[in-house]
């Protein structure tokens, strides 16, 4: 079974199998749709913990 990941923009927990994912400072991130993932690229550190 695929871990969970929290997506930073909305907040649903996302299998770490996603076609949706970042990398920012060395650490993954992991995103529900395509849409989540356009709006962390373009703010990463708004979203990076």
């Amino acid at each position: 079974m695929a871990k969970k990941q929290k997506d930073v923009v909305c907040g649903m927990d996302v299998n770490e199998s996603s076609k949706f994912k970042s990398e920012h400072n060395k650490q993954k991130y992991y995103f529900c749709s395509e849409s989540c993932k356009k709006e962390f690229d373009s703010k990463p550190k708004k979203y990076a913990h």
